[in-house]
């Protein structure tokens, strides 16, 4: 093919514009208009053609490289813009069209334009940047694999962008990059990477998840019976917490846990945040259960569990406030009050007493209590309730950071401390 008008345009040269494209791709006859240069390009499918011939209003083979042996399927697919000196664009074909028509870029094309502008860039410095014309956008060249373009944001915890996505809970989101389950702009994340939601790409599983910029958060309570595990899938096939919560029109998790035979109150969320206001063990938000236990409770098994009690794990409890409610031959019902979240803790509590729990019932989340709902039923929390969760959360947040700080405090001893 021979050389055209482009040749000595920045040492963009026809030889330099073949070394963009492939062996089954032809670059026709050079069309100009006023003062662009337009390069069609297009794609062979079989056998050889050769390019060169004059341009046809009506001949989209001339235009696109024309000729062509037998067999030869010549379909056009990009224009190669030039103007001033530089590669600006390329843009796709309408096949019955032309230029006027060509409107989408072609990444694969970019790609190799910008190549071969770096290539050509001068050694001694940059030229100086050319105000670009109308009609004719500045080459910008393909963006890194898996982000946007725009102006970036503040890059945030995998797991809170996980969270407060509705994902699952914060802590969830921690297990599951653990697992190796999380990928970043198609690269695996480990616990403690962050991420721009506003850019990035998040897979779970494999799965593309599309964030939401604006999210729109939800909070119910629901009376979950016995037999449902407290989980958002499960691979046992049993049934899980979410089948009672089915027809709610988004995508909930559960904000801690109550194990399979326990029946009572749990909340669901959409709001990572939220959820990990409430779940975090500083925080303290009460919880009281209704407790079945046998045989007959003594006095000394209910102060030892009020005091706080070795778990199995060596781990103690936290004092809780207990109230007989029933006690019979052979029973006791209490009421149990923690501040804790540890796993199935107020059965552990008792076995390690020598009680057995027979029935174990959650009536209360702090200031939201179980009331009259039926069991399987849900409701949306109330904008009082959800607030008296979040003051009870705050405070023992307050309460936890002012008893580290007096920690700390005395760790350093009074010699420490500043003078005034």
């Amino acid at each position: 093919m021979a050389e055209h008008a482009v040749q000595g345009l920045m040492g963009v040269t026809m030889e330099k514009i073949r070394e963009m494209v492939d062996s089954d791709t032809i670059i026709g006859k050079p069309i100009k208009v006023d003062g662009i240069t337009i390069l069609p390009i297009s794609k062979v499918t079989f056998g050889f053609a050769s390019g060169g011939s004059d341009f046809g209003a009506n001949s989209q083979k001339d235009l696109f490289g024309g000729g062509g042996g037998a067999g030869v399927t010549i379909q056009p697919v990009a224009f190669l813009v030039v103007q001033d000196g530089a590669v600006r664009t390329v843009q796709l074909a309408d096949a019955g069209n032309t230029v006027d028509r060509a409107i989408t870029m072609m990444p694969e094309m970019m790609d190799k334009v910008g190549s071969l502008l770096k290539k050509d860039k001068p050694q001694n410095g940059p030229e100086p940047a050319e105000a670009p014309k109308e009609g004719c956008p500045p080459f910008k060249g393909p963006g890194k694999p898996g982000r946007r373009k725009g102006r970036r944001m503040a890059e945030i915890r995998i797991q809170k962008v996980m969270a407060d996505q509705g994902l699952c809970s914060r802590r969830a989101a921690e297990q599951i990059i653990r697992e190796g389950r999380v990928k970043v702009n198609g690269r695996p994340a480990s616990l403690g990477d962050k991420m721009d939601p506003a850019h990035d790409a998040l897979m779970v599983d494999g799965e593309r998840v599309p964030l939401q910029k604006k999210q729109e958060y939800h909070y119910l309570m629901l009376h979950k019976p016995r037999g449902y595990v407290t989980t958002t899938s499960d691979e046992l096939g049993r049934k899980t917490v979410m089948d009672l919560v089915a027809d709610y029109p988004v995508r909930l998790f559960p904000v801690g846990r109550l194990d399979r035979e326990s029946e009572g109150l749990l909340l669901l969320t959409n709001d990572g945040g939220f959820a990990n206001l409430m779940m975090h063990p500083s925080h303290g938000v009460s919880k009281l259960y209704r407790v079945t236990v046998r045989p007959r409770a003594s006095e000394e098994q209910v102060v030892a569990l009020s005091r706080g009690v070795a778990l199995d794990d060596g781990s103690v409890t936290q004092p809780a406030v207990i109230n007989i409610t029933v006690d019979e031959p052979g029973r006791t019902v209490l009421e149990m009050t923690i501040k804790e979240g540890k796993n199935r803790e107020i059965r552990r509590m008792c076995e390690a007493v020598g009680l057995e729990v027979i029935r174990l019932r959650r009536n209360a989340v702090g200031a939201v209590k179980l009331g009259m709902l039926a069991p399987g039923s849900y409701r949306e929390l109330t904008k009082s309730e959800l607030s008296a969760l979040r003051a009870a959360a705050q405070r023992g947040k307050a309460r936890a950071e002012n008893e580290a700080a007096r920690s700390a405090a005395r760790r350093r001893g009074p010699g420490s401390r500043r003078e005034r």
